[in-house]
């Protein structure tokens, strides 16, 4: 909510709750895709278990969802720090406050690391599933 007192152009304003309300309806989509992607929801964790089915296109699913993670995690960076830009303050602060902001595209660097190595995880054909258990073996 502080950049709500920050922005005072309209155009940003629009870009501010457009953000908030993708940001929210994203939540509660991938939320609720991932509880209900499995019949009955505990399938998804106890697959060897319990009997059930998962939603085709569960891939998919994921890879979605992290590319929207990393175009929402970009904007809410790089709102702010035009927000920065443009107000009455010295170069030197500018660059201070948005170098601070830019700690924030560590999330960016880290969300893109992570759509790679699930890409990279599903192509690989010699994945072993419970790659878990050989760590809890002394």
């Amino acid at each position: 909510m502080l950049l709500q007192q920050l922005i005072r152009v309209p155009k940003r304003s629009i870009l501010f709750w457009f953000l908030i309300t993708f940001t929210v309806s994203w939540a509660v989509t991938a939320i609720f895709g991932n509880v209900f992607q499995c019949s009955p929801p505990r399938y998804f964790w106890l697959q060897t278990a319990v009997k059930g089915t998962c939603m085709s296109g569960q891939k998919t699913f994921y890879i979605v969802i992290g590319a929207l993670s990393l175009v929402e995690d970009g904007a809410l960076v790089l709102l702010p720090i035009s927000v920065v830009w443009g107000l009455n303050m010295g170069i030197k602060q500018k660059v201070q406050v948005t170098a601070i902001f830019c700690l924030a595209g560590l999330a960016c660097v880290f969300s893109l690391l992570r759509l790679v190595e699930f890409n990279r995880y599903l192509t690989n054909t010699a994945t072993e599933w419970f790659q878990g258990s050989s760590l809890d073996t002394p």
